[in-house]
């Protein structure tokens, strides 16, 4: 089916697919007439944030796109820590065998490096997009975006 959601404050249609050794994902921002195609032959190509990032530069909109940038060394104590959503939600990012996870309800998703120290995509749907931010050697908020869309922000437990 068709999702109909934002995408960078703007109304988008959107819809992945793909079958064995094939994925595709298609944006559609009617309001612009403007219309984003991904077709790859390789099946875990992130076709949908790949999109994301086409749409980012067309709306000459700042943010964290794949492949712009290689990760530096990883700086763990910068975002492991427990953040606190507006609506209390607390949201768990430690590292954990190496790798930075999000905990949420019980799973660890692993988070990829953008840059190695702010940035960070959900490995499982690389649409989303974790960025951290802080004044000195340790962050203290985070926000979750999708496509440009907002899906949550949280400041560090206990702030």
């Amino acid at each position: 089916g068709w999702q109909v959601r934002p995408s960078f404050q703007r109304r988008a249609v959107n819809h992945t697919g793909g079958i064995d050794g094939f994925s595709s994902h298609m944006l559609l921002y009617p309001d612009d007439r403007l219309s984003i195609v991904v077709l790859s032959n390789v099946e875990s190509e992130p076709v949908k944030a790949t999109a994301c990032d086409l749409a980012s530069i067309v709306f000459g909109v700042e943010y964290p796109r794949l492949g712009l940038s290689s990760p530096r060394e990883i700086d763990t104590g910068y975002v492991s820590a427990s953040y606190r959503s507006e609506d209390g939600t607390v949201r768990e990012f430690l590292f954990d065998d190496g790798a930075l996870v999000y905990r949420r309800g019980g799973q660890d998703l692993e988070l990829s490096p953008i840059d190695g120290r702010g940035a960070w995509r959900l490995a499982a749907a690389p649409e989303i997009v974790f960025v951290f931010h802080g004044e000195g050697p340790v962050a203290d908020r985070v926000r979750a975006m999708r496509c440009g869309e907002e899906l949550f922000r949280a400041s560090k437990a206990g702030r």
